[in-house]
């Protein structure tokens, strides 16, 4: 933890051979203690892929699968998950997970769009036409609505993942969950 007048951080690296190496990554701290509390939890201990596997797939857990597409399993909602292991340091799955709106890339950006007779829909651009716009939702449902009902649309600074499904697991599951999102080291094709 660095003090916020802090101005030097001195590291030594020690290794057998003659190119150290040394990675380093500074995180803000999360607003939530529970979330702190996770994230040492994963961070210290080691999951099981297996069962991680099991909530991934379970929609009644993390339910993952209904908007992440895993190879050629799963919705198109989310991006591919495939090769996320690689891809992806352990904490940024953990942060990704509890604080899914804390990075968002610019083409997973949720779009609001306010239809004439007033209702609201908002989620993830999955298609869009010239008749047709369609919005995948954070429960993973497909919403096609005609253009020529549509009001306005904006973009908005908060993921269409859901916060909060790390409530739905116990401390294990999410554990797993994140060994399991390690796991995948294949690349997408």
């Amino acid at each position: 933890m660095l003090t916020p007048d802090a101005r030097r951080l001195s590291v030594e690296v020690a290794t057998a051979d003659a190119k150290p190496r040394f990675q380093l990554r500074f995180r803000q701290v999360s607003s939530k203690a529970e979330h702190e509390r996770l994230i040492r939890y994963a961070l210290s201990t080691s999951g099981n892929a297996e069962r991680g596997r099991d909530s991934f797939m379970n929609k009644e857990k993390a339910g993952c699968i209904k908007c992440h597409r895993l190879g050629d399993e799963g919705g198109k909602i989310g991006p591919d998950l495939k090769g996320i292991g690689r891809r992806f340091s352990r904490i940024h799955l953990i942060e990704s997970i509890l604080e899914p709106g804390r990075t968002v890339a610019p083409s997973y950006t949720t779009l609001a769009v306010i239809l004439e007779n007033g209702r609201i829909h908002s989620g993830i651009k999955v298609s869009d036409s010239n008749l047709t716009l369609v919005l995948g939702d954070n429960q993973g449902t497909l919403h096609e609505i005609l253009k020529s009902q549509i009001e306005t649309t904006a973009e908005q600074a908060i993921s269409t993942m859901p916060e909060g499904m790390e409530k739905k697991m116990t401390d294990r599951e999410f554990l797993d969950l994140i060994a399991f999102l390690e796991s995948q080291k294949l690349a997408s094709k």
